[in-house]
């Protein structure tokens, strides 16, 4: 395995998490930066589900991995791309009005 193994992943859930405060914060501000945020978070949370199981040990860390995959990241994922393409659509209809 790597040596810089723990590090990569610091770094990565480090910036999962900078992504999905960066969403919240620019929808909370009404900024078009939401859809960008939006879709990052969601390829980052795709990204840690795969790396998370197939990276975990077999037995109860996979188990968990796969459990946490499938409860929480993937659907969050589904749910950011959502909003994402509802934002563009939102976007476009309001340039159109003007």
């Amino acid at each position: 395995m790597a040596q810089n193994w723990r590090l990569a992943w610091i770094g990565f859930d480090s910036f999962l998490f900078i992504s999905l405060i960066s969403t919240y914060l620019s929808e909370s501000r009404k900024s078009i930066k939401k859809i960008p945020f939006a879709i990052t978070s969601a390829t980052l949370l795709v990204i840690d589900a795969w790396f998370d199981v197939i990276t975990s040990r077999a037995g109860s860390d996979r188990d968990l991995a796969i459990l946490l995959a499938l409860t929480i990241e993937i659907p969050l994922a589904i749910v950011l791309s959502i909003y994402a393409k509802k934002s563009v659509e939102k976007a476009i209809s309001e340039n159109k009005e003007k």
